[in-house]
């Protein structure tokens, strides 16, 4: 017990006379902190949600039904596209952003959905609050024009087909009406049986079934070839900037390498460009750069070569599509067989019967 009160009185004595020091330690310390606090670069960020919800009738959701889970990947493939280079190339022209790479756009913002809903959140953090907000905006804004964009290439597309199926079936019906009108005026026919009248509707319905087998397949041929248009645009791979986000030694890296370049330019406000104080800096500076890079390719060259959901729902669908119209053409072939059997049947009712 004498030992530890021995001990506990050298120690304070210790503390007493080293008491200069002590507090002059804590202030230098306290001061440097609110020194840095004062002078560091605030980052700031900011944020814009958007509704991605499918409309039912949109070529671009058709496209993804082969898989049967278009509804799922919607949201991923619409961070895909936000992603790419068309997309953020426009968000670097319209914000005069031509000295930053469009690697550094993609690295300093993140496209997460939010769970349980068809929202997706778009985030940016910069040094410059107002730069952050318009960069946000202006991405919103280029994948609201992009997908207006296709939404009205879809109603177009739609249109024209409709407008042509309508001036074709207009065109055979008035033909069959003046093919009519002359047998009539001719053959002064009699009227109908119930057996042709009964066989003239099965001819009928046959051929208005064939007809609609027709215009789906006119249909599926198209969402096909759109399909394969976009697909040559879209890589099959794609190198995922969140493996490389999410790598420990990459993080570790990036926060050090924003201290020290926050406190390089606290330090050549106070020094000039020679100061001891800012080589040491620039040294340390390079040194976590050199660090940085070489994890960044190690992470690049052996784990981040992800699938294009994209490319892969592009795929998928093409050869659904595919198999699709394989299906319809057999039915057609029986609608053909079936009108012909119906024609062969009329052909040996009497002459001047309808």
């Amino acid at each position: 017990m004498e030992m530890e009160e021995m001990d506990l009185r050298e120690y304070w004595e210790i503390i007493v006379k080293k008491r200069t020091l002590i507090v002059m330690v804590f202030l230098v310390t306290v001061l440097a902190v609110t020194v840095y606090s004062l002078m560091a670069t605030p980052i700031y960020e900011a944020s814009a949600t958007l509704m991605v919800r499918d409309s039912g009738s949109s070529m671009q959701s058709m496209l993804f039904e082969g898989m049967g889970s278009g509804g799922r990947n919607t949201a991923q493939n619409y961070i895909q596209i936000m992603k790419s280079r068309s997309i953020l190339g426009q968000v670097s022209d319209i914000m005069g952003l031509e000295d930053v790479s469009l690697a550094s756009l993609e690295k300093s913002m993140t496209i997460q959905p939010v769970q349980g809903s068809d929202v997706l959140k778009i985030s940016m953090q910069s040094a410059d609050p107002e730069e952050a907000q318009r960069f946000v905006n202006t991405l919103a804004d280029v994948f609201i024009d992009w997908n207006l964009m296709y939404q009205q290439e879809d109603r177009r597309s739609a249109r024209e087909f409709i407008e042509t199926q309508l001036i074709s079936v207009s065109e055979n019906l008035r033909l069959a009406e003046e093919e009519l009108r002359v047998f009539k005026e001719e053959e002064r026919s009699l009227a109908p049986s119930q057996e042709t009248i009964a066989g003239i509707n099965q001819l009928a319905a046959l051929e208005g079934d064939l007809g609609q087998l027709q215009i789906r397949k006119t249909e599926i041929t198209e969402r096909i070839n759109q399909a394969r248009a976009q697909l040559k645009s879209q890589e099959e791979t794609l190198v995922s900037s969140t493996t490389i986000g999410e790598n420990p030694f990459v993080t570790q890296y990036r926060a050090r390498l924003a201290d020290l370049e926050i406190a390089l330019s606290g330090a050549r406000e106070r020094y000039t460009g020679q100061h001891p104080s800012i080589l040491s800096l620039q040294a340390e500076i390079d040194d976590v750069k050199a660090k940085l890079t070489e994890q960044v390719e190690r992470v690049v060259g052996t784990e981040t070569r992800t699938v294009n959901p994209v490319h892969r729902d592009l795929y998928a669908s093409i050869i659904t599509q595919e198999v699709e119209l394989m299906a319809l053409e057999a039915r057609e072939t029986g609608l053909r067989s079936l009108i012909e059997e119906s024609e062969a049947r009329l052909s040996h009712l009497p002459a001047k019967e309808l």
